[in-house]
C-alpha cells in the first residue's frame, strides 16, 4: 500500500520498515528471464499491453512499473529476479537476513532461479511458492525449499504435501 508491487520500491520500503520477510512473483519474458510482476499481463501493473511471456527483456526495459501507482513512482523498473535478491536489508554488511518467498507460476522458472540464488555472494532464506503442485515438485527435487500455498487447507493438500515432503 505504500509503494508498487512486486517493484524494487516496495522491497525497499519493506525493509525499510524492518519487516523480516518479502514476497513477489515471477514470471518469465520471452527471453526467458524471470522478472517480478504479479499477472500473466502487463496492463494492470505497467504502461505496456500483452502478455509478459511475448515480449523479449529489451523490450521491457522501458516499461514504468510504478506510475500508476503514484506519480512519485513514474519510470519505476518492472525488476529481474537477481536485483530483488541483491536488496541490502541494512545496508553493507548487514547481518540481518529478510526471508524471501517467491511465488512462481510457471515449473519453467525453476531452472532460472536455482541458477540465480546458486550466484550470489551471500546465501540468503528464501522458499518458492507456488498454488501450482508441479512448481513445488519441480523446486523440491532441484534442491530449493519448496511450499504449497492454497485457499484452502484440504485434506487432499494436506496429503500431497505430507507425501511429498513439501512444507
Amino acid at each position: 500500500r505504500e509503494a508498487p508491487e512486486n517493484t524494487l520500491a516496495s522491497l525497499r520500503r519493506a525493509l525499510e520498515l524492518g519487516l523480516d520477510g518479502v514476497e513477489y512473483d515471477l514470471h518469465a519474458c520471452l527471453s526467458g528471464e524471470p522478472v517480478l510482476i504479479h499477472d500473466e499481463t502487463l496492463e494492470r501493473t505497467t504502461d505496456l499491453s500483452g502478455p509478459i511471456a511475448r515480449l523479449a527483456l529489451s523490450e521491457l526495459v522501458h516499461a514504468d512499473a510504478g506510475g500508476w501507482f503514484a506519480k512519485r513512482f513514474a519510470g519505476e523498473p518492472l525488476p529481474l529476479l537477481e536485483e530483488a535478491l541483491e536488496l541490502d536489508p541494512a545496508g553493507e554488511g548487514s547481518r540481518r537476513s529478510v526471508q524471501h518467498m517467491i511465488e512462481l507460476k510457471d515449473p519453467s522458472l525453476v531452472a532460472a532461479e536455482a541458477r540465480a540464488l546458486a550466484r550470489l555472494a551471500h546465501p540468503l532464506p528464501f522458499h518458492v511458492a507456488s498454488f501450482h503442485r508441479s512448481v513445488c515438485l519441480e523446486a523440491r527435487d532441484a534442491g530449493l525449499p519448496s511450499m504449497l500455498l492454497t485457499e484452502e487447507a484440504s485434506e487432499d493438500a494436506r496429503r500431497f504435501v505430507g507425501d511429498e515432503r513439501i512444507p
